[in-house]
């Protein structure tokens, strides 16, 4: 993330205007109102809180990203298996944590303005440290469990074009798929590159490019994989949900932005709302599904259905509404 204004205006811009509230009782120049002292408590004390909901958003944001590494783990040890879960999916959002701890290093993160600065890259180290973790134990000690055959986004692409032999290992292999995966973000970050605005050069522009880019189409192959077998268990179902929280937060963020700082606009703002927003439409799929399941009271998420299942879905939440507002 980009900022147009440096820390150091912010803090002039707040004692500019506890100068024009008056907090010691003086005149509000743009008026001639006296303004007590108890007023200006009261408006700094409100623009506290808004800074504060601001933090909370990334800090939430970040916390969805660590839980989904969380969920994945229990998931494991529950059921033994790697069966249903994409090595593509899990190796990229990792990667794109661990690529976010490098925002830190060259000063592109957000920087809070009531909680400690500190707060934010602990979590990042240790959510990444988890991912990492997570990642060494699904190649160590579930791999052999792992579905590869049905982790197979980008490998149509390869025989379509005839790239791969008959009858080839390399038609399961994960290794080809996740090159496609990659060639597809490696692009993607480049277009989007010519659309996002930043003061930066092309290296570090490229890398926040690259970076959204992963993260845009991370969960793309285990919504492949979800659609093959129709069914999702819930500790599997809440690592797309919490990604979902993930991009709501951070979306929630970017609205409420300008209306806290009144003196600063991020030039790629725009942007990244268009971007947060498709993020959410490309999960918007099974999350219809994972609400259905939820209302029907499944005991896992069952996907597919057509306009069957949206009739279902809001006969469903109907009979919901009508149970909670019965005396």
């Amino acid at each position: 993330m980009e900022w147009g204004v440096s820390w150091l205006d912010w803090k002039i811009c707040r004692l500019i205007l506890c100068l024009k509230v008056g907090l010691e009782g003086r005149r509000f120049f743009t008026t001639g109102v006296d303004i007590p002292q108890s007023v200006g408590s009261v408006v700094s004390c409100f623009l506290t809180l808004e800074e504060l909901w601001l933090d909370l958003l990334i800090h939430f944001s970040d916390l969805c990203i660590g839980g989904t590494f969380v969920v994945v783990f229990l998931r494991l040890r529950k059921s033994r298996s790697a069966a249903g879960l994409s090595l593509q999916t899990l190796a990229t959002v990792v990667g794109a944590r661990v690529l976010h701890l490098i925002s830190h290093y060259i000063g592109l993160h957000y920087r809070p303005n009531v909680l400690p600065w500190l707060l934010y890259p602990a979590i990042d180290v240790v959510s990444a440290c988890i991912g990492c973790a997570l990642l060494a134990s699904f190649l160590l000690y579930y791999y052999p469990s792992y579905e590869k055959e049905k982790d197979n986004f980008g490998i149509h692409i390869f025989e379509r074009l005839d790239l791969l032999p008959k009858n080839s290992p390399l038609k399961t292999s994960p290794i080809v798929a996740a090159s496609f995966l990659y060639a597809v973000v490696a692009v993607l970050a480049l277009m989007w590159y010519f659309v996002r605005r930043s003061q930066h050069g092309f290296w570090v522009s490229y890398f926040c490019c690259y970076y959204e880019a992963m993260g845009a189409v991370a969960l793309i192959p285990q919504l492949w994989m979800f659609h093959q077998d129709k069914r999702v268990s819930p500790l599997l179902s809440y690592f797309v949900v919490l990604t979902a929280l993930n991009r709501f937060f951070t979306l929630c963020f970017w609205i409420c932005y300008p209306r806290v700082f009144l003196w600063r606009y991020p030039d790629n703002r725009g942007v990244q709302m268009a971007s947060e927003t498709l993020n959410i439409l490309i999960l918007s799929d099974f999350l219809f599904y994972w609400a259905r399941s939820k209302l029907r009271g499944d005991s896992e998420v069952i996907l597919g259905g057509g306009m069957e299942s949206a009739k279902s879905f809001i006969s469903c939440a109907t009979l919901s509404l009508q149970h909670d507002t019965l005396p």
